[in-house]
C-alpha cells in the first residue's frame, strides 16, 4: 500500500483548511483506495487513528514519515507565505528540504 503524507495548515480550527483536507482525502480515496494517508496537523483528533496523523511539532515523527512515505502532498491555505510570520514560510520550506 502506498503512503501519502498530507501537509497543510491543518488542525488549527480553521474551517476552510480542514474542509479542504477532508475533500483532499476523499478525492485520493476515490481515485484509488490503495493509499494510506497520514496528515501533519497542529491539533490531533482523538477520534482519528494515531497512525493517520502526526503532530506538526514532532520532528522525529515528521522525519520518519518523510523517509517512509511514497508521496508528499501540500494542500490548503497559504502555507508558503511570510505575511503573518517568516516562521511559517521557513517551517514548510524545511519540510520540503527534508
Amino acid at each position: 500500500m502506498k503512503q501519502i503524507l498530507l501537509v497543510g495548515y491543518y488542525g488549527h480550527k480553521n474551517a476552510g483548511d480542514d474542509w479542504i483536507l477532508g475533500k483532499l482525502k476523499q478525492l485520493i480515496q476515490e481515485i484509488s483506495g490503495q493509499f494510506q494517508i497520514t496528515t501533519l496537523k497542529h491539533d490531533l483528533d482523538e477520534d482519528q487513528c494515531q497512525e493517520c496523523q502526526i503532530s506538526k511539532w514532532s520532528l522525529i515523527d515528521i522525519w520518519i514519515t518523510l523517509k517512509t512515505c511514497d508521496y508528499l502532498v501540500f494542500g490548503g491555505g497559504s502555507i508558503f507565505q511570510n505575511k503573518t510570520s517568516n516562521r511559517s514560510l521557513y517551517y514548510y520550506l524545511g519540510i520540503l528540504v527534508l
